[in-house]
């Protein structure tokens, strides 16, 4: 008899190239890359595994997960390269950064609800312009 076993995705810095036969995270979960491809920010609803080269949020402390993820998408991180070969984010850098977050989760959700909108129109066209 063959067991089937469960495989999680390994996010590494610029995305999932392997998968893992264990997991250390719950979801959500919102990964960036910290280390060659900086930025490039995942939202996550499986258990998954962040590599070494990415920095992950899973404590939202209160907030709506989702909106976090578009937070961290929209900053930009390029000012905080350290590094000279390969390009590097600093957590001690990026940690002093102050933001301003919607305190009530219901806002922060209807500003999601809108994002989420445009962006299934901008793919919507994309896949237009494609075809």
């Amino acid at each position: 008899m063959m067991l089937l076993m469960e495989l999680f995705r390994l996010f590494k810095s610029n995305g999932v190239q392997i998968y893992h036969n264990d997991f250390v995270c719950e979801p959500p979960g919102v990964v960036t890359g910290r280390s060659g491809t900086i930025g490039k920010t995942f939202f996550i609803e499986e258990r998954y595994w962040p590599h070494n080269t990415t920095l992950y949020i899973k404590d939202f402390k209160g907030n709506y997960s989702k909106f976090i993820f578009y937070l961290i998408q929209s900053m930009k991180f390029e000012r905080y390269y350290a590094g000279t070969t390969v390009p590097t984010l600093n957590r001690n850098d990026i940690h002093r950064i102050r933001v301003a977050i919607p305190n009530n989760i219901e806002e922060q959700k209807a500003i999601c609800d809108k994002i989420d909108s445009v962006e299934n129109i901008l793919q919507s066209k994309q896949i237009k312009i494609k075809n």
